[in-house]
């Protein structure tokens, strides 16, 4: 240092460069030379810088570089020594090109080839980047011209170059700290934003931190305040900051995946305001939350292309969330295995039970299959039981239903064909066979529009053995599964289902004539105790030899709420994580709940798309302190409440109809000016309560748990006179051609409900004769538990007079329910 300053002034010109390599940089500053040995010599030659603050800035860049470890991927200064009075530093080279020039070689490539490959140069800087904070340095201004890439293994790597500007961490305020890591990441914003939206190239332009931070961080300088030269080395950078996002270097839009983690970036400086609660700041708070995001991106690039559109739902800040599949790895797993065992492998019937809490998932876990089976040729029978329904009625409605799609097809279809023989085989071929009278379809399968003679009579009903009943079922069971056309049958929510399906279940699983045949069910968990019928059911199967897989399903974990929450607001996962966990403590991480709480926070304005920001926004202090309700029936119901008056009106409606219903019987039970149809569905099927079944024509409720927050909506003292209200309408408006169909079942039921609101003997006759001809449709479709409470249902209407007022209503109505 002593000799320095005898080198002040001397003409760059006259420096003697022999023996330090060729040069490959030189300008009014510095030079640089590169020898054979992949070494380089960095000689500084400002003369308007002072000897001794040169000297210091090489210093400190060795000493930067001893700081930091072996594997952080940093320019490994060797030494530093003067050299012919000027301060030189010589250091190992980095293979490689400086990011300035790395984009111009990227611009002209195909897009998606173009963005791939700069996500994986983004990667390699915010890990560089992260692995100097883990090192404790702070960067303390990255440029686009210090930074050098280079590919290995396929990988990025990415080098950083001049270090004289970086700050040892240690020692220093905590506070202060955090500080230059935040304002590291904003620079990682800035590259980012140049590498992928084409932004100007930044340069080395410095300006001071203030006074105050100057003192604090003295410690790093061995007590040389004078020299702390290089805390004035940041530019400012980073104005209009949204509007420099919007598009790749190509000029295509830019992800808004992308986007948003850009922006967080640039942000990482407001991060305390986030922290003390306003909750609108979404930014960063490392280097390693950035990578692990892009990473994710790159292992996912068909999600993280998507570009951001601005429909009306964005205008309108409607968040719209996908019903995609998340944490059911291991469940699917199990599921596929019982899948594969029964319907590639083949041999006897398999059966697999799902149980889980309400509004887990478990009907959606096993919707997944019918990708796979409908590749295999296969056939997919489902049945939903109901607490509202009659559950007698389930196992014939759904192999109803399932015939009725192959109406649609053609009738000489070889599958079709090949079927139809084997069922034939299996119930005979007799048009007048009494079980197709629950099966309208089957019937029309087999036989066509044949005119039989059979009917369903008030009086003289024949009345066929329930052991026959459930051989015949077997037995059509056993006609539609073969090698070639497996055969799924799913029956959802078996805590309700009656003692004769639980039969069929047994029989089924123990025919020997039945191959390629899965049995799957579903039951709620938390009402289905040890002596619970369906327990009694199992147990006595296994008992039996047969073996029931059991696959639960239980509560989403965080990372896969995180997942969830990423997904729908197209944030990255690192900065949904605060959200995310507020979200799982308050719902448990029940998926419904989840996804109904999501909407609610939306609607409620604390979940909002920015468009000044061009990202979904949330204020996380005002969700901390939101109150909802531990039961997800009673938050929805609480959410519909604010929905307008008619809309909420026809979720009343609509819950009173059961797990689904017929457009026309939802209009017969509705006065014209209570709500509009074309407005109502819609409306319905956006915000997710209904969807529209094309096969069957009719709209089902999303979720049971939804439609029973829907029926919630009729205060309790109310619910019996609407129900009277709503069978009233259906019976006064329908023809008697509709009072001989199954829309019956639905006007009995409801009347039924408010049955002790008539006064009328008149009222009370009519209802009577209609449940009359409800218990003898059942009798007919051998559901015979569900016969016997309509039966009884009327005989209580009649009253002590009976038998002299109405003797032959009395008469029918006892003869009936005592051979149900």
């Amino acid at each position: 240092r002593a000799n320095f300053g005898s080198g002040i002034g001397t003409d760059n010109n006259n420096f003697d460069q022999s023996g330090f390599g060729t040069i490959v940089h030189q300008g009014h500053k510095s030079i640089i030379h590169r020898n054979q040995d992949d070494r380089g010599v960095k000689v500084l030659v400002d003369k308007n810088r002072p000897i001794d603050e040169q000297f210091h800035r090489l210093s400190h860049e060795l000493a930067v570089s001893q700081h930091l470890p072996f594997s952080c991927h940093k320019r490994e200064v060797i030494n530093v020594i003067c050299r012919n009075g000027k301060p030189a530093m010589t250091f190992q080279w980095a293979h490689g090109k400086t990011l300035d020039k790395w984009v111009g070689n990227v611009q002209n490539r195909h897009e998606e080839v173009d963005f791939i490959v700069r996500l994986r140069a983004a990667m390699a800087i915010a890990k560089t980047v992260a692995d100097f904070h883990q090192g404790g340095v702070a960067m303390n201004g990255i440029a686009m011209d210090n930074i050098v890439l280079d590919s290995q293994e396929g990988e990025y790597v990415a080098t950083f170059i001049g270090l004289s500007g970086a700050v040892i961490l240690r020692g220093l305020e905590k506070d202060f700290q955090e500080k230059m890591r935040a304002l590291d990441l904003k620079d990682l914003g800035i590259i980012l934003n140049t590498l992928f939206a084409g932004g100007e190239n930044q340069s080395n332009e410095y300006h001071s931190i203030d006074s105050g931070t100057r003192r604090l961080s003295a410690a790093s300088f061995s007590g040389h305040e004078e020299d702390l030269w290089g805390y004035q080395s940041r530019a400012k950078r980073g104005k209009s900051l949204t509007n420099s996002t919007s598009s790749i270097g190509n000029g295509s839009p830019l992800p808004l995946l992308l986007s948003s983690l850009i922006s967080a970036l640039l942000r990482s400086e407001s991060r305390t305001a986030n922290e003390s609660g306003s909750g609108t700041q979404i930014c960063y708070d490392n280097a390693e939350d950035a990578y692990l995001d892009l990473k994710a991106m790159l292992s996912t690039p068909d999600k993280l292309l998507k570009k951001c559109v601005w429909d009306e739902a964005a205008y309108r800040s409607q968040l719209q969330i996908q019903s995609n599949f998340y944490g059911r790895q291991v469940q699917m797993t199990l599921l596929m295995h019982v899948y594969n065992s029964a319907l590639v492998i083949g041999g006897q019937p398999v059966m697999a039970i799902v149980s889980g809490y309400p509004g887990a998932g478990k009907s959606t876990l096993i919707n997944r299959i019918k990708g796979p089976l409908n590749q295999k040729n296969g056939c997919f029978v489902e049945g939903k039981f109901s607490k509202e329904c009659r559950p007698d009625f389930v196992l014939s409605s759904a192999l109803d239903s399932f015939f009725g799609r192959f109406l649609h097809s053609s009738m000489q279809d070889s599958r079709v064909v090949s079927m139809r023989w084997r069922i034939h085989d299996a119930i005979g071929s007799s048009a007048d066979n009494r079980f197709l009278i629950s099966m309208p379809n089957l019937k029309k399968f087999m036989f066509g529009n044949i005119e039989t003679n059979t009917r369903e009579s008030s009086d003289g009903v024949v009345i066929k053995s329930s052991e026959r009943c459930k051989f015949l079922f077997v037995k059509v069971i056993s006609a539609i599964s073969c090698r070639s056309h497996p055969l799924v049958l799913f029956l959802d929510d078996l805590q309700w289902a009656d003692e004769i399906t639980l039969d069929i279940m047994r029989m089924i699983m123990r025919d020997p004539d039945i191959n390629y045949f899965l049995l799957l069910g579903t039951y709620r968990e938390n009402e289905v105790i040890q002596t619970h019928p369906l327990s009694s059911k199992l147990n006595e199967l296994r008992a039996q030899g047969i073996q029931v897989h059991t696959i639960k399903v239980g509560q989403l974990e965080l990372e896969n709420v995180n997942s969830l929450v990423s997904d729908a607001l197209y944030l990255p996962p690192s900065l949904c994580r605060s959200l995310s966990s507020l979200v799982h403590s308050k719902t448990g991480g029940i998926i419904l709940f989840v996804l109904q709480f999501l909407t609610s926070l939306n609607e409620e304005g604390l979940l909002w798309f920015n468009m000044t920001e061009g990202r979904w926004d949330f204020d996380l202090g005002r969700i901390r302190v939101k109150e909802i309700s531990e039961n997800v029936v009673e938050h929805m119901t609480f959410q519909m409440a604010r929905l307008p008056r008619k809309m909420r009106f026809g979720l009343m409606l609509a819950s009173f109809l059961g797990s689904n219903f017929d457009r026309k019987v939802l209009e017969k039970a509705k006065n014209e000016e209570e709500f509009d149809f074309n407005s109502f569905f819609s409306s319905s099927i956006e915000a997710g309560f209904l969807h529209y079944d094309e096969f069957s024509k009719r709209f089902v409720w999303a979720n049971d748990q939804i439609q029973q927050a829907a029926y919630e909506l009729v205060p309790r003292a109310k619910r019996d006179s609407f129900h009277l209200l709503i069978g009233s309408r259906l019976f006064l408006r329908s023809s008697p051609v509709e009072l001989k169909s199954n829309l019956l079942f639905c006007i009995v039921d409801n009347m039924n409900r408010g049955v002790h609101l008539m006064n009328e003997a008149r009222q009370k006759y009519d209802l009577a004769s209609l449940n009359l001809d409800a218990g003898n449709k059942s009798i007919a479709a051998s559901a015979f538990h569900s016969a016997e409470r309509y039966l009884m249902t009327g005989i209580s209407l009649l009253g002590n007079e009976c038998w002299e007022t109405k003797y032959n209503l009395a008469m029918k109505l006892n003869d009936a329910a005592s051979e149900a």
